[in-house]
């Protein structure tokens, strides 16, 4: 009783107690302030950080409250990737393999010292280090623990 919750959890309770043959509760809508409905959300780590932090948290660690970290808000507190466009879980496991033809291509833009042929197709130094001043030191006449 008097309680405050969103209006499809509301509607979603009202329809399983009428399939489980019990009484659907009775509400009504209740247009909530900035303050207010920050405070009513789900997520214990958002609403602290709105307004009454203690108090939040103290309900919370009383209540032995866990945050699945759903929305963008808790998200970005917390510093991870926020649910949306790429960062939806759907798209986490998503492998994407290049075509037949993008590999060819890309094969194609290396030259056999693994160096992208573009830069000398662009006029760019692919060496932009050889006339730093610095002498190269050839690898061969060190072991480098291939052998």
């Amino acid at each position: 009783p008097g309680e405050l919750v969103d209006n499809i959890v509301f509607q979603k309770a009202n329809r399983k107690a009428l399939v489980e043959g019990k009484k659907p509760a009775a509400g009504r809508p209740e247009m909530m302030g900035i303050t207010k409905a920050s405070l009513a959300t789900e997520s214990w780590l958002s609403a602290a950080s709105f307004q009454e932090t203690t108090r939040v948290l103290t309900q919370a660690a009383m209540e032995a409250k866990t945050d699945p970290l759903l929305g963008l808000k808790e998200n970005v507190i917390i510093g991870k990737l926020v649910p949306a466009g790429t960062g939806l879980a759907r798209y986490n496991d998503i492998e994407v393999e290049p075509s037949q033809k993008a590999r060819e291509e890309q094969m194609q833009a290396f030259d056999g010292f693994g160096y992208q042929s573009a830069f000398t197709q662009l006029g760019e130094d692919p060496y932009p280090y050889a006339n730093s001043g610095y002498m190269a030191v050839p690898l061969d006449e060190y072991g480098r623990g291939l052998e």
